[in-house]
């Protein structure tokens, strides 16, 4: 089986003027053939992963790691992060902005 990254699936109406993807927009594909999930093992995410999530830059995605915001689990000098981490993260995130 591939071992290549899980793709996001985008239009190109969701598309800014600037040549970035709206934030709502990136959204992985169902983890069936994704490679999210291998032989019931969880795909970690990268860094680059979420920067592209969230439309921010990987340096902001490894600080909030590194500052113990955002869940991670480190690998040698490398931040990995569970799916389903990140999705409670973003839902906490997303409770404190409406609070």
């Amino acid at each position: 089986m591939s071992s290549r990254p899980a793709q996001a699936r985008v239009n190109a109406s969701e598309i800014n003027g600037h040549g970035s993807v709206a934030s709502r927009a990136i959204q992985p594909v169902s983890s069936a053939g994704s490679g999210l999930e291998r032989d019931g093992l969880t795909r970690l995410l990268t860094a680059d992963d979420l920067a592209a999530r969230w439309s921010v830059t990987v340096k902001q995605v490894y600080r909030l790691a590194r500052e113990g915001d955002l869940p991670a689990v480190k690998v040698g000098r490398y931040y990995r992060f569970r799916l389903s981490s990140v999705q409670d993260w973003e839902a906490r995130q997303e409770g404190a902005s409406h609070a």
